[in-house]
């Protein structure tokens, strides 16, 4: 998750922890050979073939850094192998990093702050290696709360990734990848008692300009009261049930009521269900200001990023802007009956089925014209079969030879943006409104889980936190 605060911008997002260092004591690391990068609270020493020497706790000297094995600092991946640092310099807070067997060579800029440290790329040499390893540090002890030094890394902006959730970490780590992009990675590297860690992340979460700010969220979290209150689904908080669920809340001590998605909101668009808010955002709003009066919150349960496919981004006309993971293209001429789709590409590993669990598909689309299918032809002639023309309240149409046969992503029942298209952004723009113009005070962000369906499981932390990313630039206040 990455989490974070602007007192302009609120909302909690995704927050992807990283470690942040120091870089100061120029005159000691030349004598020593070692680079020694210090602060306050923290003593982190790499030697000179990048190896982590030390990480140390300086108010009583105790090294949390794990010798055995030993390991470097950074390392790059690239050609689908690792390669270890094989030197560092420091000069005036700037590292130069050589990883010699990769014939690679990175500069990492390294700002001491007063309780933290960052760490950001400047530049590498090849940009088509896969990613970088620019921080990396394994510790000793239990991190959890009996250990008295506490450890992380906070990833500072989009750019960066952090595995580990914030808070006390045996693992510090933080990775940049080509494919979002290698300089500008920035993370913060903390070493310091474990009761101040909460007040060193806020320290860094506030200081960073990239990241997105909240109140309630991230290492603010735990002051905030909203965050202990309990809440419940609500399926069906209209106007006409609404002192209902009131006086249910008020009977066993409810705080929040959360719309729930999938009868109240059309995913996507964000647009209020028209059967049960006839008025749309005036009626949901209304329902909200009344819960409202009487003391009760108002959550706003989406399912993330993904689109209903009773969406007016689905029917009656297709946005082209909707992913696709595959392109056919007809064989023959086609009516606008029938139900067989020829294709000349081969249909062999195509799915025939959708599930709940699964990330695909059995709609396709030509032109204006989503069809659903049944099964496919694994052998030559190629074709989708058991077709459904028209579906999901598209009209069937005739289609020349030649027509380009596109096979649609789904996840969790829904379709799904094109992750490097405006509509990506647009679903947070729409939700986002939905959330200012109603005044809802949470959001749930159900299914955003399914991220891996943009670009595998490997990717799916960036579009995940891209997501809330977009959405935090437009909430008008905390969530």
């Amino acid at each position: 998750m990455r989490i974070a605060a602007n007192f302009k911008k609120y909302i909690v997002v995704t927050s992807f922890c990283l470690l942040a260092l120091s870089c100061n004591n120029e005159t000691r690391a030349e004598k020593s050979g070692q680079i020694e990068i210090e602060n306050e609270y923290l003593k982190y020493v790499i030697d000179p073939d990048g190896t982590n020497a030390g990480f140390i706790d300086k108010k009583i000297g105790t090294d949390y850094c794990l010798m055995q094995p030993a390991s470097k600092f950074a390392r790059v991946i690239k050609a689908d192998k690792e390669y270890e640092a094989s030197s560092v310099v420091s000069d005036n807070g700037k590292m130069t990093v050589q990883f010699a067997d990769a014939a690679v060579t990175a500069v990492i800029e390294v700002v001491a702050k007063k309780h933290y440290l960052t760490f950001k790329v400047l530049s590498v040499s090849d940009e088509k290696i896969h990613g970088l390893v620019f921080t990396n540090i394994s510790l000793t002890g239990k991190s959890t709360i009996e250990d008295e030094f506490a450890g992380c890394a906070l990833a500072l902006n989009l750019k960066t990734n952090v595995n580990e959730m914030p808070g006390a970490n045996k693992k510090i780590q933080a990775t940049c990848y080509s494919r979002f992009g290698l300089v500008g990675a920035k993370a913060a590297i903390i070493g310091c008692p474990k009761d101040e860690l909460r007040n060193v992340l806020k320290e860094a979460v506030s200081a960073a300009e990239e990241l997105p700010h909240s109140p309630l969220g991230g290492p603010w979290a735990l002051d905030a009261p909203i965050n202990k209150e309990s809440y419940l689904f609500a399926s069906n908080v209209t106007e006409q049930t609404v002192d209902s669920w009131v006086n249910l809340c008020k009977q066993v001590g409810i705080r929040q009521v959360q719309f729930s998605g999938w009868s109240s909101f059309i995913f996507g668009e964000c647009r209020p269900n028209p059967t049960i808010y006839p008025k749309g955002i005036e009626s949901m709003k209304a329902v909200v200001d009344k819960l409202h009066a009487a003391g009760i919150k108002a959550g706003m349960h989406t399912y993330a990023c993904f689109i209903n496919k009773s969406s007016t981004y689905v029917t009656p006309i297709p946005d082209p802007r909707l992913a696709k993971d595959g392109t056919f293209t007809l064989t023959e001429p086609m009516a606008a009956e029938g139900n067989n789709v020829a294709v000349a590409e081969t249909t062999k590993d195509v799915p025939t089925f959708a599930g709940w669990d699964t990330r695909t598909s059995v709609t396709i689309q030509i032109d204006n014209e989503l069809i659903t299918y049944t099964g496919a032809n694994k052998q030559a002639p190629f074709a989708f079969t058991g077709c459904t023309r028209g579906a999901l309240g598209t009209k069937a149409a005739a289609h020349g030879k030649g027509a380009k046969v596109y096979h649609l992503k789904e996840v969790f029942y829904c379709f799904v943006p094109d992750q490097n298209s405006t509509l990506f952004t647009e679903v947070a723009e729409q939700t986002a409104k939905t959330y200012n113009e109603c005044g809802f005070d949470m959001i749930y962000l159900d299914a955003i889980d399914g991220a891996d369906v943009f670009a595998g499981r490997n990717n799916a932390w960036y579009y995940a936190s891209k997501f809330v990313f977009e959405l935090s630039k437009r909430f008008k206040k905390p969530a």
